[in-house]
């Protein structure tokens, strides 16, 4: 209304109309009227980026859809990085002697329970019962099957939703492997490297789905590895959890 320039800030796919992804994929954890939120959420979305003059984006596909949408057809990459508090929080680390190996999952949204559980659970479960030693911790949304629960009970820490990002940084911190699993799309290709960033800031190392975004900034085997399908999934994590 004052003729000052605008710009449309966003860090997800959220205006995009294969967003959000089908209800079957959120595990059961999100209902029809919460459904239906996120897709009036995205028509919204995507009505005011058309209002606004430039974009900014924090990876390069998201970069590539927003700008036809904004005013000038303009989007710049911004991508997300580390702040004061990141910093402060990785020099707290101590270093731990156990006899174990921790892979860690964290995961602050519901959306990605079918990722999980068609990408790299049959992984996890081999690996779990080929190395009694190994112990799997999950922090935030993930409902996994029930055989799987039983089979493995003394070998999982399930934590549920963690609020306070500096208990969620603890468990991270005190892990050995870090797990960042997204089922490549339109939609999860546009995400940030976020879950790699956080585990790197303590020195651990990740295994990252092959999506756009993580094969745009990561050097498999210098910064992270990266698995391209379920059987790369067993081969990454097997070669860390064997590799002091």
């Amino acid at each position: 209304a004052h003729g000052k320039c605008v710009f449309y800030e966003i860090d997800d796919l959220l205006f995009d109309t294969e967003y959000p992804h089908s209800i079957e994929t959120y595990g059961g954890q999100v209902d029809v009227i919460q459904y239906n939120g996120l897709q009036q959420g995205m028509a919204t979305m995507r009505a005011a980026a058309t209002l606004c003059d430039y974009g900014i984006a924090s990876t390069r596909p998201l970069q590539e859809l927003l700008a036809p949408l904004v005013r000038q057809r303009k989007c710049f990459l911004h991508r997300n990085g580390l702040d004061r508090q990141n910093i402060a929080s990785s020099e707290v680390r101590q270093g731990e002697i156990k006899n174990y190996v921790n892979l860690f999952y964290g995961s602050g949204t519901k959306s990605h329970n079918s990722d999980f559980l068609q990408e790299v659970l049959s992984a996890v479960a081999r690996l779990l019962t080929e190395n009694p030693n190994l112990k799997l911790t999950v922090v935030g949304y993930l409902e996994l099957p029930d055989e799987f629960l039983r089979r493995y009970r003394s070998q999982i820490l399930l934590l549920g939703h963690v609020k306070d990002v500096q208990a969620y940084w603890s468990y991270l911190s005190v892990s050995d492997i870090n797990i960042a699993v997204l089922t490549p799309d339109r939609i999860t290709d546009c995400k940030s490297e976020l879950k790699w960033v956080e585990a790197a800031t303590y020195a651990v190392p990740s295994v990252v789905s092959a999506t756009a975004n993580y094969i745009d900034i990561i050097k498999p085997r210098v910064d992270g590895l990266i698995a391209h399908s379920p059987a790369d999934w067993y081969e990454q994590l097997n070669y860390l959890v064997h590799d002091a």
